[in-house]
């Protein structure tokens, strides 16, 4: 297949159909500017921000970044896109992360580094299309080993409402070390807005809740409130025994296979630990959200036995 091939094989929805053409017109074109995709989660922004990465390499553009808020996510876009073209050798990769950005267990095996030395061989070596995903926690490390004057041809935000922290606000907005930024979000950050409102940056696509709903991408919001009598005990694995319950209720319930938690912090990151308050790593206990999912279908859903043959 030739890189083409591969551009084109990248479905993306129809919302994205004319935000990915105004893209495609400033990465050929060499254009500079910020620019905006407001869409609401679930509606297909991580393929877009594939897509764009192989219309950069099929456009011969030496630096493509993308920027995560987290380790998992950079491992979730390299198991389900960067491995499609896993020996096509059509570019070169860099993973500029930290495995103690999350303290998590193994998220998969793929390559990472946040070591100067490494970075810098990287960057000076550089030849045909290079791609590197960076966490934003790892982001000014990366951009403090760019040589002067050195700029990226492209960079992709993903969950671009954290480029609101302090230390990523100066590099990205007063003082951008790239040349074309594209933001991808559902919840725009104050500064975004600012941004749009100095026509510093344009939003390009704006596909919210409703559009998605109405397209059939996404179904209608239940909410859903199971309520337990018994007392909890004080301890996080008490309270995530009971929330993992209820999660399989719902689950069980409505036939829904996805489920996403929403977390005040991750470990490290807070200093204040609220009562009740969970941080991701806390959370994360897939062994006992499968025992707990086990125990509920069988006493109080066994009819529905063979219904979900794996958790992941």
């Amino acid at each position: 297949m030739s890189i083409s091939d591969y551009v084109d094989d990248v479905n993306i929805r129809d919302v994205f159909q004319e935000c990915y053409s105004t893209i495609r017109d400033l990465i050929v074109n060499r254009k500079p500017g910020k620019k905006l995709t407001n869409a609401f989660c679930g509606m297909g922004k991580s393929s877009l921000i594939y897509k764009n990465i192989l219309t950069c390499v099929e456009e011969k553009v030496d630096l493509n970044l993308v920027v995560f808020p987290s380790i998992a996510l950079i491992t979730q876009f390299n198991r389900d896109y960067i491995s499609r073209v896993k020996g096509a050798n059509l570019f070169t990769q860099l993973n500029v992360c930290s495995r103690n950005e999350l303290n998590e267990k193994d998220f998969g095996n793929f390559d990472f580094t946040t070591d100067p030395t490494a970075i810098k061989f990287f960057l000076a070596g550089m030849t045909g299309a290079n791609v590197v995903c960076c966490t934003y926690q790892s982001l000014h490390n990366f951009i403090s080993c760019m040589p002067e004057g050195m700029k990226v041809d492209v960079v992709q935000f993903d969950e671009a409402h954290h480029t609101s922290s302090k230390l990523q606000k100066y590099c990205i907005f007063s003082e951008p070390f790239y040349n074309l930024g594209l933001f991808y979000t559902a919840t725009p950050c104050a500064r975004i807005e600012h941004e749009i409102e100095q026509k510093r940056m344009e939003r390009i696509c704006f596909a919210p809740y409703w559009v998605g709903v109405e397209k059939g991408y996404l179904k209608n919001i239940e909410v859903r409130i199971d309520i337990n009598k018994k007392p909890i005990r004080e301890t996080s694995i008490g309270r995530n025994l009971k929330i993992y319950q209820s999660i399989a209720r719902a689950i069980l319930t409505t036939g829904n296979n996805k489920v996403m938690s929403f977390h005040r912090f991750v470990k490290g990151q807070s200093k204040k630990r609220l009562p009740g308050v969970t941080c991701v790593n806390d959370f994360y206990n897939p062994e006992l959200f499968r025992k707990a999912f086990e125990v509920i279908q069988r006493k109080e859903f066994p009819h529905l036995a063979n219904k979900y043959r794996e958790i992941r």
